[in-house]
């Protein structure tokens, strides 16, 4: 028995034209734009797989579908998986859906299809891997992935990869006269999508918010709201009030108190937490707080759209790895260094070898031989895996309260770019950062260099392979930890020190004297997730 179970209309609504239903919005290569009741005809006359695929690449924008067909269903989310999907499938039952908690309450899952892989694998980075949830019998779609399904069965493939590669012969100033035309088609997108609506922008201190404004200010957008929270003292906070009151914008700001995080533990939340998890991602709760709040004083409208700057720094080589760092050119070592480093929030894992091999069939390919394979098949698993799953599921926090979105630095344009950019100018010191300050900012005077301490991420990762050289031993390890929870104080922007501490207090949560990094607010966060909300131990 084969079943389309379609019931999330939060923000963007389901719409049917025929055998297509749709939600979400898209342009198409000759610039038209479908949005709304007209989404589902950009779909209409697909009869086979390879048509699906073809449309589906053509497609620039936030969406998924599902297309009736002869035999059964052909379905599909955007590259980066903004929107969900999942197929169930039980005892000769095959549910479509788009909420996994609901299909895991029509199939009637308990304990005994729990996936202890995937269990372990969120419990140890906030995300499973590869196309499962925690329950054996749920599968999800990842970003540029589709599923054909029949009565019988299904399958999952890529329409569209995230590999670098192809690389472009081109000068810096060419390539920064090619951004600027890239930004402009990009932006003016985004200003024809949202129709006059207000933009709300969560303006941060950093480069990726910041390009967003200026560029609506560039092309003369004027119904535009930031907002920022956190700190009154954070860098955060400054650097962004300062950008506002450059561009002429308005500024909000909400202070987070720990009296702020410990409400947001209360039942009434419940719902956004399951909502958000999915059974396969930590929900991502922080800017929730901010937005009910503006929300709540009418300074965010109800027809307003959200428009946050989420992972440009991933274009421009934030995850890129330098060739002195490799120590095994293979596919295992890439999975190796990809468990160790984003697979340990938890101390001693019984599973570490399990999920390193997990990691390594979930890759989209085996060959990874030199410097740019390497980097190119490392950065399209952090894509699908970690970036849309990790950072991306915030925007459940907005769709939550009925508020549209947008993500205009994941535009297919920008991304096609950056993938072509030989990676010698991405990295640290990127030409991504310095057409920003260069070729953006200064026009407007928020040229401001990110003036705050390095990662504590990158801090710690340097003095633990300190750390492993060191003859000390014991000692060399004891101070490894002491510098990290000093940077976790020095470096809490946000006050996640009271959600770690609300959480470690919590007698009904259990474990947590194993959490590697005291300071890590994401290891404590799921570890509450799984045992309160799930209801896992």
């Amino acid at each position: 028995m084969l079943e389309l179970h379609l019931t999330n209309n939060r923000a963007f609504a389901w719409q049917q034209a025929g055998n297509v239903w749709a939600k979400g919005f898209l342009f198409a290569s000759n610039g038209r734009q479908y949005v709304g009741v007209g989404l589902p005809k950009f779909f209409l006359g697909i009869e086979t797989e390879q048509d699906f695929a073809e449309r589906l690449r053509e497609a620039n924008g936030s969406f998924c579908v599902a297309v009736k067909t002869a035999n059964g269903y052909m379905v599909a989310v955007d590259r980066l998986r903004s929107m969900l999907m999942f197929v169930a499938q039980r005892d000769g039952r095959i549910i479509i859906g788009d909420d996994a908690n609901a299909l895991r309450d029509k199939l009637g899952l308990d304990e005994s299809d729990l996936d202890a892989l995937k269990v372990e694998e969120l419990r140890q980075s906030g995300y499973t891997v590869g196309s499962h949830t925690i329950y054996k019998s749920i599968a999800q779609l990842r970003g540029g992935e589709y599923a054909v399904i029949t009565e019988n069965n299904y399958s999952i493939n890529y329409y569209y990869e995230h590999t670098h590669g192809n690389f472009m012969t081109i000068s810096k100033a060419d390539a920064f006269q090619q951004l600027d035309g890239i930004s402009e088609r990009m932006f003016k997108r985004l200003i024809e999508s949202v129709d006059g609506r207000q933009i709300v922008v969560p303006l941060s201190g950093g480069y990726d918010s910041r390009y967003i404004v200026a560029w609506l200010k560039k092309l003369g957008y004027e119904n535009v709201c930031c907002f920022t929270y956190g700190r009154k003292d954070s860098f955060e906070v400054q650097i962004s009030h300062q950008v506002a009151k450059k561009l002429n914008y308005e500024w909000h700001f909400v202070e987070y108190t720990d009296e702020t995080w410990q409400s947001i533990f209360a039942e009434e939340w419940r719902p956004f937490y399951e909502y958000s998890g999915q059974l396969s991602q930590l929900p991502h709760c922080q800017d929730i707080y901010a937005i009910k709040t503006l929300l709540e004083q009418g300074i965010i409208f109800k027809d307003a759209v959200v428009v946050p700057g989420y992972c440009g720094d991933g274009l421009g080589g934030s995850y890129l790895v330098d060739e002195k760092d490799i120590e095994n050119f293979s596919a295992e070592g890439l999975a190796r260094t990809i468990s160790e480093k984003h697979f340990s929030f938890m101390r001693n894992s019984p599973l570490r070898n399990e999920i390193t091999e997990d990691i390594r069939k979930s890759l989209s390919s085996q060959d990874v031989a030199d410097i740019d394979k390497y980097n190119s098949i490392g950065e399209a698993w952090y894509t699908i895996n970690r970036w849309s799953k990790f950072v991306v599921n915030a925007l459940r926090g907005y769709d939550y309260f009925g508020l549209e979105w947008r993500m205009p630095l994941w535009d297919n344009e920008l991304m096609e770019f950056w993938y072509r950019v030989p990676n010698e100018h991405r990295g640290r010191v990127t030409w991504y950062d310095e057409y920003l300050l260069t070729g953006v900012f200064k026009e407007y005077g928020v040229d401001i260099v990110k003036d705050m301490p390095a990662p504590q991420s990158q801090v710690v990762s340097n003095i633990k392979r300190l750390v492993k050289k060191s003859p000390l031993g014991n000692e060399a390890r004891k101070l490894h930890t002491y510098i990290r929870r000093k940077l976790g104080k020095v470096q809490d922007f946000n006050r996640f020190s009271s959600i770690c501490n609300y959480v470690k207090n919590d007698s009904k949560v259990t474990g947590t004297e194993n959490i590697a990094d005291p300071n890590n607010v994401n290891a404590f966060l799921v570890q509450w997730y799984l045992q309160k909300i799930i209801g896992i131990h």
